[in-house]
């Protein structure tokens, strides 16, 4: 018996073992599962219970260090903060068109994004956000004082919103997440799960899951 006879005269060899008539394919054949089972039953590597024994041994990640990369902006007098990751694009603003019987405070209608029809939605009633003057954006940012569209996606739900001003990605650790103050976000419903302070303005860091499930509720 050659060794690993199936990849020489077996299924992958050139098919000239004379028990592939009764077997049909080489995993049915003894030879090979003696292989499987030889296999398994090796002696293990020097030092392999060391190493294992060393990596249980090292403590877990702290998961406070972990980085979230968040896009922030402003709705009325309010900064909020989504992941970076759930936003498609940002646009300039575009016609809204409302649907007829299903337009409301929520769902303002559909948009065309390069192509595509969207829903619009507006978050300032969802979160409860007034409109107020205009807010001074804080201190050395890099923000956009002109009026965007965001696209958010997650799953097969994608949403088109309106921002009052947009300050981009920054990056925070979870362990400078603070509790939401109920005055924070003026919201009856629970969309923010916690603050950040960013240069001296507090930031409500939203629930996305929650934001998704609330906007299929509210608007489909």
């Amino acid at each position: 018996m050659q060794h690993h006879c199936w990849q020489h005269i077996g299924l992958w060899g050139d098919r000239t073992c004379p028990d592939l008539e009764t077997v049909i394919h080489c995993h049915s054949c003894p030879v090979y599962a003696q292989a499987g089972r030889n296999l398994l039953e090796r002696a293990a590597p020097k030092d392999y219970a060391q190493d294992w024994a060393d990596q249980l041994a090292q403590p877990p990640e702290d998961i406070h260090n972990a980085e979230l990369a968040l896009m922030i902006f402003r709705l009325g007098v309010e900064w909020f903060a989504l992941p970076a990751t759930l936003f498609q694009q940002i646009i300039l603003p575009v016609p809204i068109h409302t649907l007829p019987h299903r337009s409301n405070e929520i769902l303002q209608g559909i948009v065309n994004v390069n192509g595509s029809i969207r829903l619009c939605v507006a978050l300032h009633p969802l979160l409860n956000v007034g409109n107020g003057p205009t807010v001074e954006m804080p201190t050395q940012a890099t923000a956009s004082a002109a009026r965007h569209m965001a696209v958010i996606a997650q799953g097969q739900d994608t949403w088109v919103f309106s921002v009052d001003q947009l300050i981009g990605i920054q990056r925070f650790s979870l362990g400078q997440m603070q509790p939401s103050p109920a005055a924070a976000s003026r919201s009856p419903h629970a969309h923010t799960q916690g603050v950040f302070s960013w240069q001296d303005t507090l930031v409500n860091y939203l629930d996305e899951q929650t934001l998704f499930k609330t906007l299929n509720e509210r608007t489909l």
